[in-house]
């Protein structure tokens, strides 16, 4: 138990021991202190890591005193080796201080020079064009410093310097996904760079590049995400808006046309309302209406189909869809029955296009089926013209030429001129019945008769058979079509018969001839049919009065 006077003693002891620790503690820092104001940089960290050396537990404040000192030598020493311009080693002793004293006031410096070091080395990468290398020294500096740490800026610079050189070096190499990447990442984290606006030229250019090749690919999904971006990120550029839209535009028109081609028509139709959404020009526009018009026709809605068509006409006529659309009209009013509708458009489609020999073709037809004998002579000749010079330069389609070749020689009256080429189309393709059906019709006014009846009678084979696979498929989607088809080649059948039968007659083989009209009574007009009946009938029974060996059963 201790007595006051003991007390008092040990009380003493201990107030003595702390004021000889407070007094090293001011006395050894004050020596150190003037140590590094001489520049004895290196004695001043004897002292300092001496004072390290204490027990933390027992004297915390001599060993953070020393640390603290220390730290302001290592920083005092990496700023020599900066001036020095040692940057390696700069950046080597700076590293130190941040990872082995960064609770000390020094380490902000430390981070300075840290940075000026790297921002220095990374400048001489980036003239030695070792891009990589900037990127990566300098982006592991970045990350180990505190942001507004002097000179970080600067190092940004560079970064984004060496990015945008890569950049470059990317587009140029057509690798426009990595040059988009690396123009981004210069403007969203080191806009600090001069090449901060270049960045922003290029990326809408790189961008743009990138949405035209990812179209080119089909990928259209990406595509269309590159260029509404780039809509986002330049809405103040109309240029670069202006090249966006067109590219939209070419997507969604490339996706009509897809989905045109798979019979897809009402996807088609949202494709074709999204692209007249940024159509930038009056062609544009006039594409997107016309190609609305086929989707409408194409699924019947004939009224909507007239409705798109006249519109490009009315408000597009000095585009190229102008002349389509009219022509694209006269197949819309043929199937709505208005033939006077349809010869109307067809012949504003020749003097659109007076070159093109499918318009004349279908004007031609359809002025000889409308009686206007004349016009469609005219036509005709026009027609034979064109045609004779299409052949001589084509290499494909000969056999469509040529059968139209014979179609026009048909309307002039010409049925030799008119076999010759419906042969030559169907020995191109046998399979071109329009082209079997006209040199039939030819062969009987040129009156080859027995030529007339073994083509009709190979077309009552081929229809025939047509008939029966009609007969043993089923549709349970769209029963009424096969019913209308069915319907259509017996009319068919019913014709070729009612033909042969007329063949028959000018041969004087008059049964033969009755019993073809009769099994053709469904394939003609019902006067018609009566009035040769009537005639066959008196005549039925009489021998001909002259037979060909061949045509003797």
């Amino acid at each position: 138990m201790f007595t006051g006077k003991k007390f008092v003693c040990v009380l003493v002891s201990l107030l003595l021991a702390t004021g000889l620790t407070f007094a090293e503690l001011s006395s050894r820092a004050k020596k150190a202190e003037k140590l590094v104001a001489a520049g004895k940089i290196e004695e001043a960290m004897e002292v300092y890591t001496d004072l390290m050396g204490k027990d933390p537990k027992k004297d915390p404040d001599l060993v953070k005193e020393g640390r603290e000192g220390m730290a302001n030598c290592l920083v005092l020493k990496a700023k020599d080796l900066y001036v020095a311009k040692k940057y390696i080693e700069t950046k080597s002793a700076a590293d130190y201080i941040l990872r082995d004293y960064k609770e000390t006031a020094a380490a902000k410096d430390a981070a300075k020079y840290f940075v000026l070091a790297q921002c220095e080395l990374s400048k001489a990468l980036l003239l030695s064009e070792k891009y990589d290398a900037v990127l990566i020294q300098s982006k592991n500096v970045i990350d180990k410093v505190p942001a507004g740490t002097d000179g970080l800026d600067s190092l940004k610079a560079v970064v984004g310097s060496a990015l945008y050189a890569q950049g470059r070096k990317a587009f140029d190499d057509e690798d426009l996904e990595a040059a988009v990447s690396k123009y981004e990442a210069i403007i969203k984290d080191y806009p600090q760079t001069d090449k901060l606006e270049n960045a922003k030229e290029d990326l809408a250019d790189a961008s743009l590049e990138l949405g035209a090749s990812l179209t080119a690919e089909k990928n259209y999904d990406e595509a269309v995400s590159v260029f509404r971006k780039v809509m986002t990120e330049f809405p103040d550029d109309p240029d670069v808006v202006l090249n966006a839209k067109k590219g939209l535009s070419k997507i969604l028109l490339a996706q009509a046309d897809d989905n045109i081609a798979a019979k897809k028509y009402e996807e088609a139709i949202k494709n074709l309302n999204a692209a007249l959404g940024v159509a930038t020009q009056k062609e544009g526009e006039a594409q997107c209406k016309y190609a609305l018009g086929v989707c409408f026709g194409k699924t019947k809605q004939n009224e909507k189909a007239v409705s798109e068509y006249n519109d490009v006409v009315a408000n597009y006529p000095d585009t190229t869809f102008a002349s389509a659309s009219y022509a694209d009209l006269y197949t819309v009013y043929t199937d709505m029955g208005n033939k006077k509708q349809a010869l109307d458009s067809i012949e504003h489609a020749v003097t659109l296009a007076p070159d093109n020999s499918d318009y004349l073709f279908k004007q031609m037809q359809l002025q000889y089926e409308l009686g206007k004998t004349q016009e469609a002579q005219g036509s005709a000749t026009k027609l034979i013209a064109m045609l004779q010079d299409d052949l001589s330069k084509t290499y494909t389609n000969k056999d469509v030429l040529q059968f139209r070749l014979g179609q026009s020689y048909m309307v002039l009256g010409k049925y030799t001129e008119a076999i010759v080429e419906f042969d030559k189309a169907l020995t191109r393709n046998p399979d071109m019945r329009e082209a079997k059906k006209s040199l039939a019709f030819s062969q009987f006014n040129d009156k080859d008769y027995k030529g007339s009846i073994d083509t009709y009678e190979s077309l009552i084979k081929q229809y025939s058979a047509d008939f029966s696979a009609l007969s043993s498929t089923s549709s349970a989607e769209s029963p009424g079509e096969l019913d209308k088809q069915k319907d259509d080649t017996m009319k068919d059948i019913a014709y070729f018969h009612f033909r042969t039968g007329l063949s028959y007659e000018q041969l004087s083989y008059y049964d033969k001839a009755l019993a073809e009209c009769k099994a053709g009574l469904e394939g003609v007009s019902t006067q018609e049919a009566a009035d040769t009946i009537k005639r066959l009938e008196g005549e039925a029974g009489k021998e001909p009065e002259k037979k060909l060996p061949d045509q003797q059963k």
